[in-house]
């Protein structure tokens, strides 16, 4: 409690008062309601239970009654009213005895289930006992009335004012259990009461204790939060006045500070525009040596088709020299029937001269046929010389073929050879050339990735300069804004020594209303000293120092600045 508020101990007193009053309410609400049930239970269900009972006996004496009509008076319209009206009566009795089975419990339902079945065993006498008298057989008719229908009837009548007694019973002991509830909330609403006022002047005799020594607490918080006060605003107005002189020196050196952000923005652009012409230079020199490389792969491809070309070549040769041996091979085919011809023609010539003798020997008859013999012979003589010189030319030729095919395939095969070693070299030096090429340029691209990064890393630099530079200048409105919040703080201070007196005047109230005027001179007094005991704090102006970049100059703060104090 000693950490609660005032509103939170009233209302604690008058919440306990009221809990306290809804407490007797509710208590007085809840027996008055209990009363009521037991009365309605009175006033409703137990007299319709007795109103029920009293009228079912009531009806069971007038069925006896009209019973007895049938043996006084045997007439025939007199029997038939005392017919109908006990048939009447038994609906009346049977309606009964149902309702009094949706009200009656325990042992009363089973008094009423008792009745019903005596009432049913004494209307089927009563029907005998219509029989009876009908027959005209009145003294039998009598005699059942008085021996068993006696005996039914008294069953009937103690058992219905059994019923009754058990009744006025369940009422009496309601009327009791009603007049019980009502002593019970009187004496709890006597006591209840005076309970609530003894605790609720109890509480609010300890609330009162406390909080008149809460008040005091807090009148001896007030004037030392005053003396507090006093002192914060002295020292506001020399802090502000500090605050002020090292803004004025912040706004210097922020306005240097911008000068050389803006020259190294400069700088960055210049390097960004560098950055890229080297960039879109690299892209030009792979692009070249990308087109050098496809000229030297042009060029291995034509070395290659030389190469193809020179064996083609050298195929055909091949082809040429069969073929020419083939021919070579036909002359010496025609050697060999030249060779022939010249046994032909020896053998003619032997012939000539076989005929030549032959004709000599014939004498004068032969002289013709020596003469055939003669030309046979100088035929054979100019044949035979025709292909001895045929033979030569052959053999000639022969001989001039094979040198011309030996030296030709001997050249060939030598300007081959040189042909491809000079392919194969070219064939490595393009490509040397085009891996030289390939090298160049990847290197190319790397640069060219690399003047890439550059370049972004320019612009990233330029945009965050002049992020710089904006932040500068927000802080520059910053520092300006600090000067003149100095300015408000001094007026602040002011205030605050202002609404220190006027704390000073609530403080002198509050004690004139809880101790009287006595006690409010006496504070005054104490409060007087302490004033007078506070001193005014020494205002020490923050030195700062130049340091010189580039040859420019611009102040930093001092080591006892106040922007290093914690706040």
């Amino acid at each position: 409690m000693k950490n609660w508020g005032l509103s939170a101990k009233v209302y604690l007193a008058m919440g306990f008062l009221v809990f306290g009053i809804g407490a007797v309410a509710f208590n007085g609400f809840y027996q008055m309601n209990k009363i009521n049930n037991v009365l309605q239970d009175i006033s409703i269900v137990q007299m319709n239970k007795a109103n029920k009972t009293q009228a079912l006996l009531e009806k069971f004496y007038l069925q006896q009654s009209i019973e007895k009509n049938y043996i006084v008076n045997v007439e025939e319209g007199a029997f038939k009213t005392a017919k109908e009206s006990i048939e009447k009566r038994d609906e009346e009795i049977k309606a009964l005895i149902k309702e009094g089975k949706n009200v009656l419990k325990g042992e009363e339902l089973q008094s009423l289930l008792s009745f019903e079945k005596i009432y049913q065993e004494w209307f089927i006498l009563d029907q005998k006992v219509e029989g009876l008298a009908h027959d005209k057989k009145i003294k039998e008719a009598a005699n059942l009335i008085e021996e068993h229908g006696r005996t039914l009837r008294k069953e009937a009548e103690a058992i219905l004012e059994g019923l009754s007694s058990q009744v006025k019973k369940d009422i009496d002991q309601e009327a009791l259990m009603a007049q019980t509830d009502y002593d019970e909330a009187k004496i709890f609403f006597v006591v209840s009461s005076l309970l609530t006022i003894a605790l609720g002047l109890g509480i609010a005799t300890l609330i009162l204790r406390a909080l008149s020594k809460s008040m005091n607490t807090i009148i001896e918080n007030l004037s030392e939060n005053f003396l507090q006060v006093t002192s914060a605003s002295q020292q506001i107005a020399a802090s502000s006045e500090e605050l002020s002189t090292a803004a004025t020196e912040q706004s210097a050196s922020l306005e240097e500070t911008a000068a050389s952000i803006q020259e190294m923005s400069t700088m960055v652009q210049k390097n960004s525009d560098y950055a890229k012409r080297a960039s879109q230079m690299a892209l030009d020199s792979r692009g070249s040596a990308s087109k050098g490389k496809e000229v030297v792969d042009s060029m291995i491809m034509a070395i290659n088709g030389i190469n193809d070309s020179n064996t083609d070549i050298m195929k055909q040769i091949n082809h040429s020299n069969a073929e020419i041996s083939k021919i070579v091979e036909v002359i010496g085919e025609i050697a060999k029937k030249t060779q022939i011809i010249n046994d032909i023609v020896f053998q003619t010539k032997l012939l000539s001269f076989n005929a030549s003798v032959e004709a000599a020997r014939a004498g004068e008859h032969g002289k013709g046929f020596a003469v055939v013999a003669e030309e046979v012979g100088k035929l054979a003589q100019v044949s035979g010389n025709a292909s001895l010189e045929i033979s030569k030319m052959l053999e000639e030729s022969i001989h001039q073929v094979e040198t011309i095919v030996k030296n030709t395939a001997t050249q060939v095969e030598g300007l081959i050879g040189k042909g491809k070693e000079k392919i194969e070299s070219g064939t490595m030096v393009a490509k040397e050339c085009g891996d030289v090429l390939e090298e160049i340029v990847h290197k190319v691209s790397e640069v060219t990735s690399m003047t890439n990064e550059i370049a972004v890393a320019c612009e990233e630099q330029s945009s965050g300069v002049l992020e710089i530079t904006k932040a500068m200048n927000v802080l520059g409105q910053v520092t300006q804004t600090n000067a003149a919040t100095s300015a408000q703080a001094a007026a602040a201070a002011e205030s605050l020594s202002y609404q220190a007196n006027s704390l000073k005047s609530v403080v002198d109230t509050l004690v004139v209303t809880v101790k009287g005027a006595q006690e409010e001179e006496a504070q005054r007094e104490v409060v007087k000293d302490n004033v007078r005991t506070i001193k005014k704090p020494e205002v020490k102006a923050s030195v700062g120092y130049m340091k010189k970049v580039s040859g420019e100059s611009y102040s930093l703060p001092g080591n006892n600045d106040p922007r290093f104090e914690e706040v």
